[in-house]
């Protein structure tokens, strides 16, 4: 699964870097996104080479912990991440199931408000 992640990371992080910057400028939320873009991918790269590397034993699967920068980087190119597999729809599916399953528990705010009563005291 990271061989998969990680190539489509790097189709979009490499056809951002390399675009003609005469013929398209980059949105604010692409030039906002290069930098966490560019250090997913990395880590990914990582994550893909221990993957293909034979293993003897049995294997135990990765957490990948992501920053919240990253984490909207993922959310605002899902769309063509997706699309970088267009051709492949077995493939398509397998990243749209890895793409679900980032999310940022720091993100939810459920755990961190407590409701008291207009009092000050908990009934």
């Amino acid at each position: 699964m990271a061989v998969l992640l990680y190539n489509a990371f790097n189709t979009i992080y490499q056809e951002l870097l390399y675009r003609d910057i005469d013929q398209q400028r980059w949105t604010t939320p692409e030039a906002l996104s290069l930098k966490p873009l560019a250090k997913l991918t990395q880590r990914l790269q990582a994550l893909a080479l221990m993957d293909l590397q034979p293993r003897s034993g049995k294997h135990k699967p990765h957490r990948l912990r992501i920053a919240f920068d990253e984490m909207t980087t993922i959310r605002l190119y899902y769309v063509r991440l997706l699309a970088t597999l267009e051709d492949n729809s077995h493939d398509q599916l397998l990243l749209a199931g890895a793409l679900g399953r980032f999310h940022q528990q720091s993100t939810s705010l459920e755990t961190q408000i407590h409701l008291m009563p207009a009092s000050g005291y908990r009934q």
